[in-house]
């Protein structure tokens, strides 16, 4: 149905044949972008023919812009491959730069995701209520993650004890469990070095070494 690279490769609704024109689609009011894109071509086509055409998919619009919410601004992200892949923020960054080129306006994107305020927000008000339910006291948070630039600086930025995972993205396989470890962005804009209050080789570690 939106396969908008080549309209030639539309599929039609029902019979399988290609339509004349068009279908009625209804408007669309927001984008949310949740993940990382598998296809990125003919996702970033469709979404700029959205936000160019106020998602109508019909004529130009570029004097105003849908609502875009993107989760996850991380630039890249650990897989199998020995090499970091390119995660939503890539995806989003991409997006924003070819906007900016089509229309003359800056691309506005409300985050969510760490390091976002409005996550550590939720979260924190989530455990609190949790605590208060089970009449406990919320001691100490950690947020845990092995993305310097998301995870510790999300974390240190919102008042937790951070904790870097030397397994994921971050790598170092020297560390077993540390204090007070700094490491340098992978962001050439972020020039100063970033320190997490712990260090350790798996979250498993992490945990074992609280239980003790």
């Amino acid at each position: 149905m939106f396969n908008v690279i080549s309209h030639r490769n539309r599929l039609a609704l029902d019979s399988g044949v290609l339509p004349d024109k068009l279908p009625d689609y209804f408007p669309i009011h927001g984008i949310v972008i949740a993940n990382t894109p598998v296809d990125w071509d003919s996702h970033v086509q469709f979404l700029l023919d959205l936000l160019l055409t106020s998602g109508k998919l019909r004529s130009s619009d570029r004097n105003s812009q849908l609502p875009l919410i993107a989760c996850n601004p991380d630039l890249v992200w650990a897989s199998e491959y020995h090499l970091p892949r390119l995660a939503c923020g890539a995806f989003v960054h991409m997006l924003a730069a070819l906007y900016a080129e089509m229309s003359g306006r800056e691309l506005e994107v409300t985050w969510c995701g760490k390091p976002t305020e409005v996550t550590y927000t939720y979260a924190l008000d989530i455990l609190r209520a949790q605590a208060a339910a089970l009449s406990v006291t919320l001691g100490q948070v950690y947020g845990i993650g092995d993305n310097v630039d998301v995870d510790v600086m999300g974390a240190n930025n919102h008042n937790l004890s951070s904790v870097l995972v030397c397994s994921g993205l971050y790598k170092n396989e020297s560390i077993d469990l540390a204090r007070n470890v700094t490491v340098r962005s992978k962001r050439a804009s972020v020039t100063e070095p970033i320190t997490a209050h712990y260090a350790a080789r798996t979250i498993g570690r992490f945990v074992d070494h609280l239980l003790q």
